[in-house]
């Protein structure tokens, strides 16, 4: 996502203090009462260019400066168009844990007490402080908290999103560990993909081999998988064969190749492509009871559906009973289940 620049310009004018305390302001992310924001400030010993304690008075002039600049909006919190970026600055500058440990400690996370927007606010807070500090403890506990607690306020992309595309800063993420960065692009695709949205520099990004030059093969086999699944989503078929076909090894067992060769029209070589995953993940099984994660479940099915005839209903039914065994959790259960509907209509009609 591409973001004005205009308010960044503003910020690159303004004086050093006044650029350490918008970073403040983008890791305390909640509206909040410049109380608080000055006993913060006072523990920082963040000090004005006079070096002047923080006081109520001269830190409300720097907020309705920063206001009218249009910097900071009217509940004193950074506008969404500069939050991410300078809190990637604060990273970068050495700050952004110094000040999260601060505000932790001023302003505690409560999921149990305390106002309801407050709870919410202060857990979105975590999430990005534990993205940008590497805690995935702190992420884990806050998102159980906002998925159950916090619909409504969080009407804005989930933090993870916010933070990786608004906007997408390369240098720092490659700055981060491989599992930040796996979890963080598993999170826009699928965010991406349940909205109909096209973040393409994130696209373009894992397409890039040069940002993988340094992983091993086992680091690279979820983002392939990843990119694969994107690929498909937008109809990008022959990348996405090229992809397939350039890594074997990965997509052995996945189904992969099946759902290019289906939506190629191949119907019967995709259905021969399925039946040899088919038989890989049962080498890594213990029963036969398998199905294929994803995307390539559907695809699966329906390649049976449009090569198979009547007779095959019954073995087709058992193969989406073990997909929604065994993937009760996922997206796709729901087709999975408009599917068994077609199934138990076919039998019907032919009595079975």
């Amino acid at each position: 996502m591409t973001l004005d620049p205009e308010p960044l310009q503003k910020y690159t004018s303004l004086n050093a203090f006044e650029q350490k305390f918008l970073q403040f302001l983008s890791v305390l992310y909640e509206p909040a009462h410049t109380t608080l924001i000055v006993n913060c400030m006072r523990k920082l010993d963040l000090r004005g260019p006079r070096a002047s304690k923080p006081t109520i008075s001269n830190l409300n002039h720097y907020i309705a400066k920063f206001q009218k600049l249009g910097l900071v909006n009217k509940n004193q919190q950074c506008i969404p168009e500069i939050v991410e970026s300078l809190s990637k600055i604060a990273v970068r500058e050495q700050n952004f844990t110094t000040f999260a440990k601060i505000i932790q400690e001023e302003a505690p996370v409560s999921y149990y007490y305390g106002k309801w927007s407050t709870r919410c606010w202060r857990a979105m807070r975590e999430i990005r402080i534990g993205i940008y500090t590497q805690q995935f403890d702190l992420i884990d506990e806050a998102t159980e908290f906002i998925d159950q607690q916090c619909r409504e306020i969080s009407k804005t992309p989930p933090p993870a999103v916010q933070v990786t595309t608004q906007p997408f800063s390369p240098e720092w993420f490659r700055s981060l560990p491989v599992s930040f960065q796996f979890y963080l692009v598993d999170n826009v695709i699928r965010y991406a993909q349940a909205n109909l949205l096209d973040y393409s520099e994130i696209t373009e990004f894992i397409k890039n081999k040069e940002e993988f030059a340094g992983f091993s093969t086992d680091e690279m086999l979820p983002f392939n998988r990843l990119l694969f699944n994107q690929l498909i989503y937008q109809g990008r078929i022959t990348e996405a064969k090229k992809l397939v076909s350039e890594h074997e090894e990965v997509f052995a067992g996945t189904g992969a190749l099946g759902t290019i060769l289906f939506l190629q029209g191949e119907f019967e070589s995709a259905v021969d492509a399925f039946n040899k995953d088919v038989e890989v993940l049962k080498s890594f099984s213990s029963d036969d009871n398998v199905a294929f994660f994803g995307l390539t479940g559907v695809f699966h099915i329906l390649a049976l559906l449009q090569y198979r005839d009547s007779k095959d209903y019954d073995g087709i039914a058992d193969r989406i009973s073990i997909a929604i065994t065994n993937f009760s959790n996922t997206i796709e259960v729901e087709a999975y289940n408009l599917l068994a509907i077609v199934i138990g209509s076919q039998r019907s009609k032919n009595g079975t």
